[in-house]
C-alpha cells in the first residue's frame, strides 16, 4: 500500500452533525487504510467554547491516528466573513505544507476549501482532489441568493472552472452531477471523476433489536412514527414536510417526530399548522437511537435543477435503520437508487399532494419486510465501508503517480 500525507480541508465543522456524519467516519476509515491524515475544519464559536466536546472529538480522532486542526468559523457579514475564513484556511494550508514537508494530497471538501487550496499554493508533487459535494454556484443562483449576472456570481463561476480544471481528480455524490461537470469546467476534459454518494456507518445506524421496546424507551406509543431529521430551512420544503408528517400521524394514529437543531423554526411552524409534531434537538451520536424508534422518514428537498449535484444524507440513515423512506425526485440519483423499491418512495412535491404521499408511505411502512428491504438497500448503496474503499482507491491512484 502506498503511504502518503493527506490534508483534508472541510468548511463543515466536525462538531456539526454533517461534519460528524460525513467527514469524521471517512478520515477514520482512511487512516485505518494506512494514510497519514490531517484535517482542517472550521467550527462555530459556540462549539469551540464547549471544551468537553472539543476534547472528546480530539481524542476520538487521535485514537484513529488523525491530526485535527480546528479554526473558528465566521458567519457575518457573509462575504467578508467567508473571505476571512478563506484567508485563514489558505494560511493554514501553507503552514501545514512547510511543517509537514508538504502534504502529498490535498482533499478539498467543497468550494470554500477549494478556494483555500487555490490561494494556499500547490507544492510541487502534491495532488489535489476537489470534492464538490454540491454545485454551490448553481444553488446560490437558483435560490435567488445571487443574481446570475452579478459580480459575485461571475467570480464564483471563474473559481469553479479553475477548481474543476486544475484538480487531479473530482469527486461528486451523484452520476447526474457528474454529467454536468464538463459544462461547469468550461469544456475542459476531466480525467478522473469519481461518483461517491453520501455513505452511512452501518455499524452505528441499524434497526433496533427490539423496535417496540425502543419506542417505549423514548416515550412513544406502539403506533407508527414518521420522522424528519436534520435541517428544515434553505433546501428543504418545511411546510410540505409538516403536512405529510401530520397526515401520516392522523391516518395511523401515530406520531410525527422532528429531530433538528432548528427548533425555534420547527416549533413556530408546528404551532402555525397545528401539526402536533414532537420536536427534539439531539446530537448526531444519538441519532441512531431515535431513528430506531421510527417507521418512516422524510427527505423533502426542493427539486431545483441545482440539486442534481447533491444527495440527502438522511436518506441512507433512514434506510440503514430499517425505515421506509420518501425522497424528492430530481435530486441527485434518488430516482435511480430507489427505482422499484417497495419501501423507498420517490415523489415530486410539485404534483403529489401531501396526503397522497402520506398514504403511500404509510403502506410502505406497514410492510412486514420493511426493515429487511430498507437495510438491504442501504447496504448496497450507502455503505461507509464502500465509500472509504472508493476514496482509498482514488488516493492510491493519485499518490502512486506522485511517487
Amino acid at each position: 500500500m502506498t503511504s502518503g500525507r493527506v490534508l483534508h480541508v472541510s468548511y463543515d465543522g466536525l462538531l456539526e452533525p454533517l461534519g460528524e456524519a460525513q467527514v469524521v467516519p471517512y478520515v477514520e476509515g482512511l487512516a485505518r487504510h494506512g494514510f497519514e491524515i490531517g484535517v482542517l475544519s472550521f467550527e462555530k464559536p459556540e462549539h469551540l467554547a464547549d471544551l468537553s466536546r472539543c476534547d472528546a472529538m480530539g481524542l476520538r480522532l487521535s485514537a484513529s491516528g488523525v491530526a485535527w486542526r480546528a479554526r473558528r468559523y465566521h458567519k457575518r457579514p457573509a462575504v467578508p466573513a467567508t473571505l476571512l475564513d478563506v484567508a485563514v484556511g489558505a494560511g493554514e494550508i501553507l503552514r501545514w505544507s512547510r511543517r509537514c514537508r508538504a502534504p502529498r494530497l490535498l482533499h478539498l471538501r467543497g468550494y470554500v476549501p477549494g478556494l483555500m487550496g487555490l490561494l494556499g499554493g500547490r507544492q510541487r508533487g502534491t495532488k489535489v482532489v476537489f470534492d464538490t459535494r454540491s454545485f454551490m454556484v448553481d444553488e446560490r443562483i437558483q435560490s435567488g441568493m445571487w443574481a446570475a449576472g452579478s459580480a459575485v456570481a461571475r467570480a464564483a463561476r471563474t473559481i469553479e472552472r479553475r477548481l474543476l480544471s486544475t484538480a487531479d481528480a473530482v469527486a461528486v455524490v451523484s452520476r447526474a452531477g457528474a454529467r454536468r461537470l464538463p459544462t461547469l469546467a468550461g469544456g475542459t476534459a476531466l480525467t478522473k471523476i469519481r461518483v461517491i454518494p453520501p455513505c452511512v456507518d452501518l455499524e452505528r445506524f441499524r434497526p433496533a433489536e427490539n423496535h417496540a421496546a425502543r419506542k417505549a424507551e423514548l416515550g412513544f406509543p406502539p403506533s407508527p412514527v414518521i420522522v424528519h431529521s436534520g435541517a428544515l430551512s434553505t433546501w428543504y420544503l418545511a411546510e410540505y414536510t409538516f403536512q405529510v408528517g401530520m397526515e401520516f400521524a392522523r391516518r395511523s394514529g401515530g406520531s410525527f417526530l422532528v429531530l433538528t437543531h432548528e427548533t425555534e423554526f420547527a416549533r413556530s411552524l408546528n404551532t402555525r399548522l397545528g401539526a402536533a409534531a414532537i420536536v427534539r434537538s439531539v446530537e448526531h451520536a444519538d441519532m441512531p437511537r431515535w431513528l430506531g424508534a421510527c417507521d418512516a422518514g422524510l427527505a423533502v428537498v426542493r427539486p431545483d435543477p441545482a440539486k442534481q449535484g447533491s444527495m440527502p444524507v438522511k436518506l441512507g440513515e433512514y434506510l440503514a435503520c430499517g425505515l421506509a423512506a420518501a425522497a424528492t425526485a430530481c435530486v441527485g440519483d434518488v430516482e435511480q437508487h430507489l427505482d422499484g423499491s417497495p419501501v423507498a418512495l420517490v415523489f415530486d412535491p410539485r404534483s403529489e399532494l401531501p396526503e397522497e404521499l402520506a398514504r403511500r408511505l404509510l403502506a410502505a411502512a406497514a410492510r412486514p419486510d420493511r426493515a429487511v428491504a430498507a437495510r438491504a438497500l442501504a447496504e448496497r448503496l450507502y455503505s461507509l465501508a464502500h465509500g472509504v474503499e472508493a476514496y482509498a482507491a482514488l488516493y492510491e491512484e493519485l499518490l502512486s503517480c506522485a511517487a
